[in-house]
Formats: C-alpha cells, sequence, structure tokens
C-alpha cells in the first residue's frame, strides 16, 4: 500500500485551530448555495466525462499535448485537485460555452498561496482549506501563463503535468508569492463558485459541464479499488476510508445497471490506479453517488462547482442542458 500521509494536505475542520475556523465561516458566507430542482437521473448507459474535453485538437495545440491533470508532490492537494478543476473550466468556457476568444491555461499556484494565508497559515508550509482557496480564485482569480511570460514551464511525466515539491512549497507562501504580477494579472480572470449540497447536486452539475471540487475527511483508494460491473460497464470504483483530509476533483459522471458513479480524479501517481474504465482517464476511480452525498451532507465536504471563468454568474443556468 502507497504511503500517502504526506499528500494529505487537507485540513479537516476537526483539526482547525480558532483562526482556520473563522476564515472558512468568512469565506463560506462569500460562496452562495442555490438551489436546483434535479429532474432525476439520466437514461442508463449515460456516461459523461469533462476530462474527454482533455484531449481536443485547440489543447494539445495550445499544450503540445492533451491534458491529463496535475500531479502533486506535497500536502498541496487543495491547489493541484482545484487547478485540475480550474483547467478543465477554462477549457470548458472557450470550447463548449465559448466565452472566451482563445483559450486561457490558468496559473493557481498563487491561490494556492494565498488560501493559506487568507486562513491565517504563514510562510512556507503544507496545508490548507478548501474553502479559503476557492475564495481566493472568486477574488483574486488566475492568469493565463501568457499573461506572465516569467512563470516556468511545466513538466510532463507518468501521464501527468507537474512541477516539483521546492516549487510547490515556493508558491505555498502567500505572503510572498515568487512572482508578484500573478496576482495582479489574475483579477482579470475571477472564479464563479457555488456550494454542493448533496450528490444529486454534484450529479446535475457534472451534466451541466461544470467541475467539482470536494474534500473529505479521508481519500479515495489507497488499496480499496474493486471491480463492479462486467463487459461495457466494467468499472473500478474506490472507496473512502479513513485516512486524513484530502481534495480531489470530480470531473464525470456514469449511469450503469448497477448504479450511479462520479468520477473522482485524483493527482497520486498514475501507476498507483488501474485505469477507470468507461473511458475514463488514468489516475482516477470512480465512486458511487452515495458515497459522495454522504459528504455533501456531513457538513464538512466543501464541495463546490466552478461555474465561470470571468468572474459573473451566467445569465441563465441549468444543472441540466
Amino acid at each position: 500500500m502507497m504511503d500517502v500521509s504526506n499528500l494529505l494536505g487537507w485540513i479537516e475542520p476537526s483539526k482547525r485551530n480558532t483562526e482556520e475556523t473563522n476564515a472558512h465561516d468568512a469565506a463560506m458566507k462569500l460562496i452562495p448555495t442555490p438551489q436546483f430542482a434535479s429532474s432525476g437521473p439520466p437514461p442508463v448507459g449515460t456516461v459523461h466525462l469533462l476530462t474527454d474535453w482533455w484531449k481536443r485538437p485547440e489543447v494539445v495545440s495550445l499544450l503540445g499535448g492533451p491534458f491529463s491533470g496535475w500531479f502533486q508532490f506535497t500536502g498541496s492537494c487543495v491547489l493541484v485537485g482545484g487547478w485540475n478543476v480550474g483547467v478543465t473550466r477554462c477549457i470548458l468556457d472557450t470550447l463548449y460555452k465559448h466565452d472566451f476568444e482563445e483559450l486561457i491555461f490558468p496559473f493557481m499556484a498563487g491561490n494556492y498561496g494565498r488560501s493559506r494565508a487568507l486562513a491565517g497559515m504563514r510562510g512556507r508550509g503544507e496545508g490548507s482549506l478548501g474553502s479559503t482557496f476557492a475564495k481566493s480564485c472568486q477574488e483574486d482569480g488566475s492568469p493565463s501563463y501568457a499573461a506572465v511570460p516569467s512563470i516556468p514551464k511545466w513538466s510532463v511525466a507518468d501521464n501527468s503535468f507537474r512541477y516539483d515539491s521546492s516549487f510547490e512549497y515556493a508558491w505555498s507562501d502567500g505572503g510572498n508569492p515568487p512572482i508578484p504580477a500573478v496576482m495582479t494579472e489574475g483579477k482579470k480572470h475571477k472564479d464563479t463558485v457555488i456550494e454542493l449540497k448533496s450528490g444529486e447536486a454534484v450529479r446535475d452539475a457534472i451534466l451541466a459541464n461544470n467541475p467539482v471540487s470536494t474534500a473529505y475527511g479521508s481519500y479515495v483508494g489507497s488499496g480499496s479499488v474493486r471491480s463492479v460491473g462486467s463487459g461495457a460497464e466494467q468499472i473500478n470504483v474506490g472507496r473512502y476510508s479513513n485516512g486524513g483530509g484530502h481534495q480531489t476533483s470530480v470531473l464525470g459522471y456514469a449511469h450503469f445497471t448497477h448504479g450511479e458513479y462520479l468520477l473522482s480524479m485524483n493527482q497520486w501517481p498514475r501507476s498507483y490506479y488501474p485505469l477507470p474504465g468507461a473511458g475514463a482517464p488514468i489516475g482516477a476511480v470512480w465512486i458511487p453517488i452515495s458515497e459522495q452525498d454522504k459528504v455533501c451532507k456531513s457538513g464538512d465536504g466543501e464541495v463546490f462547482a466552478w461555474l465561470d471563468k470571468d468572474g459573473y454568474l451566467p445569465p441563465t443556468f441549468s444543472y441540466r442542458v
């Protein structure tokens, strides 16, 4: 079993100090929780993968290859899980919603440092809150790489985009960002984020092409991946198991005869996971929607849908389109 103790960087509510708890409460007041009437699950056989957009020709042209998700070196899961959501949001804004004239590949390490600073975490370190990360993305935004040429380029290995641990530590200091222009340029591209309170709401957000970040007091996988179904419906499913705080992204949905599932994209070594099945990318596992529902209703999961990367709520919005 892989040792993931150094990769669990979301600080659970029970382990927060007073300053962190107050920062979380203040951030959550700024994140709306709209109520939407779900139209119920789509037909059996539906598979909806936001990760399919990672392979679009426009993305390959911009990045030199398909996007394959960020890799996590330190306890920066709040950054890496959120960054996978942010990239997916930008891709969808451009190629699905046609919001931008050109595809924006966002740099979000500044949001990680700011999320720590907002929670009272000073200097370099590991760990943060999903709520203060979302607050930074709402207020600070995140720039495109093209807008700040001094941002170093990523590398690609083990089917994932990555920097290294020294990079993650450097950007964890929200009071001293290595490249100040990141924060000034980021104001041009702010996020619109809402909180989701049920697994059904997460499903409907994904079906409407809105990526989701989720945190919980446990982690996905770690030896608990199992095969479910057969034939075209055979998938690898993970469980939530006690092991500390972690944040990932939810980037897909499937409805099979054996149940409804959400695709949890993790940011640990790809070799640790088998292919999820149903066309999903390596590094992800399918999670029963009932498990996500427990996280949402626990009040501790910090589950957010990312609706837009331009700082405004679309004039018309429906979970199902």
